[in-house]
């Protein structure tokens, strides 16, 4: 079984990421939700593969919906799908691969950038061990074994990003020779949410800055170098990190 697992923030796009899952059986999507927020409508709940979880928490509290999620989450192999990013095929391929191996560990795979392979022919940096400093990785760049989750929990700290450092506890956990990397592209960065968003106070004065073409975001990046220099006259956040944006070949 592939549990997909969906912490709920932007509803908007729940059909469009819907529709790109494919209609297998051995599918489940997890979805959870703040139960301060209004329920949902959409048609697809009639699938019987769908699962929501009403979550006693704040809309912006991730932690606390992944990990509502993870609780659910009792075999087979989970994959982490934000709400503004849609599914690939490829990502199913490489779960029924390591299945049929009865696979115990995690797979790292490729993410698109950005939909055209002639600007983007690759994906985003990976660097993963048991040190989140040292680490890049994304959340949807993994497609991991269920047993790791009796051990190991979402969780925010200080100076981490949240899914840097929940995959390198997994890391830990597996060991490296349970740890398998993929050429395939397995997910897509943002694919409708901005790639970089600015946050610059000047004087009183805050600055909101959110960027979502692929192609703007390359200039952008190059016009700002070198990276030392960039970091350090931007305070920049992406949707899942508290990092520099992630680097473009």
């Amino acid at each position: 079984m592939l549990h997909i697992a969906t912490p709920l923030y932007r509803t908007q796009f729940l059909d469009q990421v819907y529709n790109s899952i494919p209609r297998h059986e051995d599918i489940i999507w997890h979805i959870s939700k703040s139960k301060h927020t209004p329920a949902l409508t959409n048609d697809f709940l009639k699938d019987k593969r769908i699962r929501v979880y009403e979550v006693d928490c704040l809309d912006s509290d991730t932690v606390k919906k992944r990990n509502a999620i993870f609780d659910h989450i009792k075999d087979g192999y989970f994959f982490l799908l934000d709400d503004d990013t849609v599914f690939l095929d490829e990502a199913y391929l490489t779960y029924r691969e390591y299945a049929d191996q009865d696979f115990i560990g995690m797979v790292i795979g490729n993410q698109k950038y950005g939909a055209s392979s002639r600007l983007f022919p690759t994906g985003l940096p990976l660097s993963l061990s048991s040190n989140p400093e040292t680490s890049f990785i994304d959340s949807g760049m993994v497609i991991c074994h269920h047993s790791v989750l009796e051990h190991v929990r979402w969780a925010s700290e200080k100076y981490y990003a949240n899914d840097v450092n929940f995959w390198c506890k997994c890391y830990s956990h597996f060991g490296n020779n349970a740890v398998k990397t993929t050429g395939r592209f397995i997910s897509y960065y943002n694919r409708f949410g901005p790639k970089i968003r600015i946050r610059k106070k000047i004087f009183s004065m805050k600055t909101r800055i959110d960027i979502q073409n692929p192609f703007v975001v390359k200039l952008f990046i190059y016009l700002h170098a070198p990276v030392k220099l960039y970091k350090k006259v931007f305070s920049i956040k992406t949707s899942n990190l508290n990092t520099f944006p992630p680097r473009l070949d």
